[in-house]
């Protein structure tokens, strides 16, 4: 039966993460079909209607991952920031 306080969960989660990663061989494979999903999202969702080109498509992929990734790093910084006061 799961845990019911959610510290017990992330706790059992960590653990559950840490063995399949130990006892997988190929990582890559492994996450290969979450990535490929994770592409097709970024595709969808910079062209819906499908009306890019393929390089016009990865180039705005490329500028949507670039974007969300300083999305997070901007999230963590104001975090720290309200953190400290």
């Amino acid at each position: 039966m799961a845990a019911s306080d959610p510290k017990s969960r992330v706790v059992n989660a960590k653990i559950a993460a840490h063995w399949r990663w130990a006892t997988t061989i190929d990582r890559s494979a492994a996450t290969r079909p979450a990535r490929e999903a994770a592409q097709r999202a970024l595709e969808a969702s910079v062209d819906p209607q499908g009306q890019m080109t393929p390089q016009q498509r990865a180039a705005a992929v490329k500028s949507l991952r670039s974007a969300k990734a300083r999305q997070m790093a901007k999230a963590r910084w104001d975090k720290k920031k309200r953190e400290a006061g």
